[in-house]
């Protein structure tokens, strides 16, 4: 007989997890749930084992709180009935699940031995088929520090107690980090075993002020047993040398960068009859291709020594690609980015066409054999700084087989739902730097001060050769430190290599976005296959394992999503929502969805895995119609303004116009579809509805307003309402459409 406590039972599931599944159902609903995690129930708690042979697992769980389950393999005639504790499950047939019998074997590494096992020749942990599986780790795996963690007892420096054991200690930590020099610190080595005075640590006190002051923290010169300066201490990149700076300075500047910015004409270029000049119109061309608005091989070029005007008529395809730009330009004018006059088809001297046409710049980027091509002044409406840029990426995530999934401990049907998430996210070299986040990379987009940093502690923990060659030899880390097996306050740093100077947090995330050089060196990150895999762990890691975890209150118990969410198709919209929308507020959707159906069945019934993504498909609906609805009531009271402008408008025949009808009847369609909601926060709903409540009440226009005047400021007000209440729920009709993906997909449903 062999035991385990925390770990993983072939699978890649957690014996706990097993058992929570299971033990508090009965019949049917238990084994249906076993089956979701690729296991038969044999017998529950208080069942009586029937007669069988082969490999069964008995399942443990005691009764001392926080304790994980006791789980050991036997043979089945060991076992002869279960107690009130206790569950016995059969690992199932890869045949019965959802994917090729090839593509499910689980490559799981074994749990810490609680005790030895018997000689039984029994080893569950021993896969189908036993070929390795490169550069991967299961996500449950505890995040290991990159380097031991130094632990205090008493503080040490300025007034500390500065027991000479501790002392010693923290100077070999800072000579690590470089902040101490080993000539500084034999000098003040302790020699005996009492507390050191703080006059024999002048130098080893500067070396902590040295890092307080490196890392921004107050400097008072002593590490305390619980405080920040710890925490930094163990956490902190070393400090680089002058032969690490210089190496780096040559990997960066081995990067090359051309840039193609600036557009000057004489005059107009496009479809006009006394403009195109061939210095002019090549000028249009050539900004065009590099802005992406012109194919490169249009054709249109004006001959080598040409000196007569160009015809309009020669220029087809450029004017097609004038007028395709210009909706560029009429959105940033819009923002009043931009200014001067927009003349359809036509670029001149002056107009907003050629001012925007001149600021984007063209950034091309070669590394090796690999050319990169991005530009600034990205056209989207999270748009905040004008010099970012955006790169769909073409490293694909349908190219990572589905064994890699399993391999991070998921079960068949999760490692299905979340590759189908995957291949419909992004690509792993994808970046986005022009949104508030500063920096986004991946597939699933890891935004700067959120998703990036424990990305990248991840990547530097599982894989530091990988790390190191891709991101640190350019200047590129990450610092964090580790809380209970998990990365804990990280952030991203960057160096750099000739001043020696540390950014950190959202400024070092800002260089990586400004330097288009570190902005390429994240790109090719993302093609290598072992960060592609850490990206996926660390998308399970920190979306999907947290999203099953989260909890429904049903009948009394609190129920973990995982137990009620197990079908692909389920959990690709469950995966979905907890990426697209976080783990908190995607997965709340259900849990609420969860709990209104449970209320709706008989007292102590589990609601079906169909009646929750049904519910979760209506609630999409009803949030996306309050949007849509309370847009088209505005639209409709801007049609009544426009009217109301008119010389020979009156309050009466406004008032009588089907633009209010329309308004009204769109005000009470959001009304009723908020009714419809169940996932919205109390707060936030009594908000929306009293916004859509306020504004139904000011179209009455009762009793009629005494002037137009009036009437355009009610006009106003209302419409003001309208956007208040619709805008909390701007997203959801593009949730909604992402959802109806999912359900129309070959997925398996419930």
């Amino acid at each position: 007989m062999r035991f385990w406590y925390e770990g993983t039972i072939p699978g890649g599931v957690r014996p706990v997890d097993l058992f929570d599944a299971v033990a508090e159902l009965s019949g049917e609903e238990a084994r249906v749930a076993a089956r979701a995690f690729g296991y038969e129930l044999i017998a529950g708690p208080a069942e009586v084992v029937p007669p069988l042979a082969g490999r069964l697992i008995a399942i443990v769980r005691p009764q001392a709180e926080g304790r994980f389950a006791l789980t050991a393999a036997v043979q089945a005639s060991e076992v002869r009935a279960c107690h009130e504790e206790m569950i016995v499950v059969r690992r199932l047939p890869a045949e019965s699940e959802s994917e090729p019998a090839s593509e499910l074997v689980s490559r799981t590494k074994p749990a810490p031995k609680v005790a030895a096992a018997e000689a039984d020749g029994i080893d569950p942990w021993v896969p189908a088929d036993d070929t390795p599986v490169d550069n991967i780790e299961a996500a449950r795996d505890p995040i290991v520090p990159v380097r031991t963690p130094l632990v205090l007892r008493g503080r040490v420096g300025r007034g500390g107690t500065n027991d000479a054991t501790e002392v010693l200690a923290v100077q070999r930590a800072l000579i690590a980090v470089r902040r101490l020099s080993a000539p500084d610190a034999n000098a003040e080595r302790p020699t005996g075993t009492g507390p050191v005075p703080d006059a024999r640590l002048t130098r080893t006190i500067e070396a902590i002020e040295r890092l307080q002051r490196d890392v921004g923290r107050r400097v008072d010169g002593r590490i305390d047993p619980r405080g920040t300066t710890l925490r930094n201490l163990n956490s902190v990149i070393p400090t680089p040398t002058p032969a690490e700076r210089t190496a780096m300075a040559a990997r960066r500047a081995a990067i090359a960068l051309t840039q193609a910015t600036g557009a000057t004409i004489t005059g107009a270029v496009g479809r006009t009859s006394r403009g195109n000049a061939v210095a002019d119109v090549r000028t249009v061309q050539r900004r065009l291709v590099e802005v992406g608005a012109l194919d490169s091989a249009h054709g249109e070029s004006p001959a080598a020594g040409a000196t007569e005007r160009v015809r309009s008529a020669s220029l087809p395809r450029t004017i097609v690609a004038i007028r395709r730009f210009q909706r560029e330009v009429r959105r940033w004018r819009s923002r009043r980015t931009i200014a001067g006059r927009i003349t359809p088809r036509v670029v001149a001297p002056g107009d907003a066409t050629l001012a925007l046409l001149g600021r984007i710049t063209r950034y091309t980027i070669t590394v090796g054999s690999t050319t990169l091509s991005l530009r600034d002044y990205v056209d989207s409406r999270h748009t905040r700084d004008v010099g970012g840029v955006s790169f769909r990426g073409t490293a694909r995530p349908s190219a990572i087989p589905v064994r890699d999934y399993l391999a991070l401990g998921l079960t068949a049907p999760q490692a299905a739902a979340l590759r189908w998430v995957s291949r419909h996210e992004g690509n792993f070299d994808a970046i986005n730097t022009y949104d508030r986040a500063r920096v986004s990379v991946g597939f699933i987009q890891f935004a700067g001060g959120r998703g990036l940093p424990p990305y990248l502690a991840l990547l530097k923990s599982r894989h530091p050769r990988t790390f190191r060659e891709r991101l640190g030899r350019f200047g590129i880390d990450v610092e964090f430190d580790v809380v209970g097996g998990d990365v804990n306050q990280a952030r991203v740093v960057v160096v750099d290599p000739a001043t020696g100077s540390v950014r950190r947090g959202s400024e070092a995330e800002a260089v990586a976005r400004d330097d288009k050089r570190l902005t390429a060196v994240l790109i090719l990150s993302g093609r290598d296959p072992t960060v592609q895999r850490a990206q996926i762990e660390a998308a399970t890691r920190n979306y999907v394992l947290e999203a099953l975890a989260k909890r429904a209150r049903i009948g009394g118990r609190r129920v973990r999503l995982e137990r009620l969410i197990h079908s692909e198709r389920g959990l690709a919209m469950l995966f979905d929502r907890a990426i697209q929308e976080g783990t908190g507020r995607g997965p709340q959707r259900f849990r609420r969805v969860a709990e209104a159906r449970a209320r709706e069945g008989p007292p102590g019934t589990m609601p079906t895995e169909q009646a929750i993504l049904a519910g979760v498909v209506d609630d999409l609906e009803a949030a996306a119609g309050v949007f849509t609805q309370s847009a088209a009531a505005r639209a409709a009271l801007a049609t009544l303004d426009a009217e109301a402008r008119d010389s020979d408008a009156t309050v009466a025949g406004l008032l009588s116009l089907a633009a209010l009808t329309d308004a009204r009847s769109a005000v009470a369609n959001a009304i009723q579809h908020l009714g419809n909601t169940v996932s919205l926060d109390a707060a936030l709903l009594r908000s929306i509805r009293t916004s859509l409540t306020s504004a139904q009440s000011k179209l009455r226009f009762s009793p009629p307003p005494g002037s137009l005047a009036t009437l355009r400021t009610e006009i106003s007000a209302s419409s003001s309402l309208l956007s208040h209440g619709g805008e909390p729920l701007k997203n959801a009709p593009a949730f909604k459409r992402r959802i109806d993906r999912i359900v129309g997909s070959s997925l398996r449903s419930p």
